[in-house]
């Protein structure tokens, strides 16, 4: 919860700053911190 409704703020763990995407038709809210959540890499 620490990155939830900061979007553009600075993440408190690294001091990155915090980004949000809307999913789905619903248009849901996703919060993450680009250094401290990085995308996952599948193997090839």
């Amino acid at each position: 919860m620490w990155v939830y409704n900061r979007s553009g703020e600075k993440c408190l763990v690294c001091g990155d700053t915090i980004r949000m995407q809307r999913q789905g038709d619903l248009g849901r809210s996703t919060y993450w911190c680009p250094t401290c959540q990085p995308p996952q890499t599948t193997p090839a």
